[in-house]
């Protein structure tokens, strides 16, 4: 299964968005109409997908969740417990993970040209709309939507099922 990320604007701004889409280098934009029952932005919209090779997953990274890490580690110090290793070795495991854990993620490649075609989408029109789901999730509708700027998006990213304008 895959990410598949969207991008949105109001209809009136269809020539600019077109426009700057055209310079995303190595991102494909596979335009689609969106229909009254299909469409999680608000208003009338003119939308398209943001794809690298065919999917989203080379463009799109969820954010650090904060206590998900912990939870995570907890997880893991009880796998490792049932197989028997001792506090020691349980402990600078655990050390390691966390270490990794805490260091800035490497950019992937595609997500580079996704966040400068943001960059120039919300110079160019003042905003857009984002979405991101994982492909056949049945739970994929949007819970929430949200407003971030532009500077916490290109920071943390942007949740996954929330509709978000960028700003």
């Amino acid at each position: 299964m895959c990410w598949l990320v969207s991008i949105a604007a109001p209809q009136k701004h269809r020539q600019a968005m077109e426009r700057i889409t055209q310079a995303s280098r190595g991102l494909q934009i596979i335009w689609f109409t969106p229909t009254s029952e299909t469409s999680q932005f608000p208003g009338t919209t003119c939308c398209a997908q943001v794809v690298r090779g065919g999917c989203s997953c080379d463009i799109y990274t969820s954010p650090r969740t904060p206590g998900r890490e912990e939870e995570e580690l907890d997880r893991e110090r009880d796998r490792l417990q049932k197989k028997g290793w001792s506090a020691a070795k349980i402990d600078r495991a655990l050390h390691n993970k966390s270490d990794s854990a805490t260091r800035p993620r490497r950019p992937r490649k595609g997500a580079e040209a996704f966040n400068a075609l943001v960059t120039e989408l919300v110079r160019g029109l003042g905003s857009v709309y984002l979405h991101a789901h994982f492909a056949n999730d049945p739970h994929d509708e949007p819970a929430a939507a949200t407003v971030i700027s532009l500077q916490q998006f290109l920071e943390l990213g942007f949740p996954a099922n929330t509709v978000v304008t960028v700003r």
